[in-house]
């Protein structure tokens, strides 16, 4: 084990550097282990050998006359510390005091000392106490440190796998808008010009894969979407929070007053200014809504209510109505995209619209939740 002493004081790294020979030398853990100690009595220089040489650790002493005559070390006591630690931080470091003071010593750990010891007091037994304490530490803090960085590594390659994923999906359904046009076209003039001449089992093929083509163009608008949603750079600006409301439902007055839907807006805010992209954020609330109106309950009317608050520095819109809701365990579903909870059949879209909200709100540094009832916030 290759220990280093730095302190300015020789007559107290001889005292330590023969305490530790003697510790080891009667402990029956340590007697095999080889010692190497070296001392050093300029901060300076002992760092510039910490840095060509590999010690397994390093007793620091806190307070150097040598150093720097403008640093006054009984008002910055981590001066030493500090300097040590900036240019060699991954060596675990013990270090040293010469007066007991708890908050200077909890200072030091939290600057990335391991551990501390105080000056004179050289026991055998506290002096290894500390040595394995502090080595066991820096042990599991450099583990800790590796597994930060392979987390750190992995969020990259997803984030660009996403990253990549979204350009994908952009790119191909942009690029497959052009074919699928084609087969709605020669599908609309076959079914047009040779539609008399087709007998029932070909008009029904045709008819199928007529539909089909339609709920394909569906998927890409809303793929291609959600695509610029995700990789457009947000242009932020300051609007009111009452118009973007207010194009939302605009957006969709036929279908509130096609389905006798009530919608009522509670809040005093609708005049407040907030920062974001508009046009995206206009898109999530019609989103919303267009989900209170498709989800009703065949015999009731959509009631929606919308209440608007202010959390600290944020807004929170909450969307409530009276539809048919969900069961919970569906609750982490909703958001994923191509994820239904209904059939084709009962209901139509592609899956995609609050994911495609979902993804708004982050970008706005949001959040969104959903509950039973059918709430969601932002």
């Amino acid at each position: 084990m290759k220990i280093l002493i730095i302190d300015d004081c020789k007559i107290d790294c001889d005292l330590l550097s023969l305490n530790l020979q003697s510790a080891f030398e009667t402990n029956s853990l340590y007697q095999n282990i080889p010692l190497e100690i070296s001392s050093q009595l300029d901060l300076l220089q002992g760092i510039k050998q910490v840095k060509d040489s590999d010690f397994d650790l390093v007793f620091l002493d806190l307070i150097f006359d040598n150093l720097d005559k403008n640093v006054n070390f009984l008002e910055e006591p981590l001066s030493a510390l500090k300097i040590f630690k900036d240019s060699t931080p991954l060596v675990p470091v013990i270090v040293m005091t010469s007066y007991e003071n708890p908050l200077v010593c909890l200072q030091a750990i939290q600057e990335g000392a391991q551990d501390d010891i105080l000056k004179g007091e050289y026991h055998g037994t506290s002096l290894l106490k500390s040595l394995g304490y502090a080595l066991e530490k820096f042990k599991l803090e450099q583990e800790v440190r590796e597994k930060l960085a392979e987390l750190e590594l992995y969020s990259k390659k997803l984030e660009d796998c996403n990253h990549d994923l979204e350009e994908f999906a952009y790119v191909a359904s942009h690029d497959l808008q052009e074919p699928l046009r084609k087969v709605t076209v020669f599908g609309d003039k076959i079914m047009n010009e040779f539609g008399h001449e087709m007998n029932q089992v070909s008009m029904d093929y045709l008819e199928r894969m007529y539909r089909a083509s339609k709920r394909m163009q569906v998927l890409l608008d809303d793929l291609l979407e959600y695509s610029r949603v995700s990789n457009r750079d947000y242009l932020f600006q300051k609007s009111k929070l009452g118009d973007i409301l207010a194009s939302a439902l605009d957006n969709l007055e036929d279908r509130i007053n096609s389905n006798k839907a009530e919608i009522k807006i509670n809040s005093e805010l609708l005049e407040d200014d907030i920062l974001c992209e508009p046009f995206f954020l206009e898109r999530a609330m019609q989103n919303i809504v267009s989900n209170s109106l498709k989800y009703r309950k065949e015999d009731q009317s959509p009631h929606i209510r919308i209440n608007i608050t202010k959390s600290e520095d944020s807004f929170v819109l909450e969307f409530i109505d009276n539809g048919i809701g969900f069961e919970m365990q569906f609750k982490d579903k909703i958001f994923q995209q191509f994820q239904r909870l209904h059939g084709r059949s009962e209901y139509s879209g592609t899956g995609m619209g609050l994911a495609t909200v979902k993804k708004i709100i982050e970008k706005h540094n949001g959040a969104i939740d959903v509950e039973t009832g059918f709430c969601q916030s932002y």
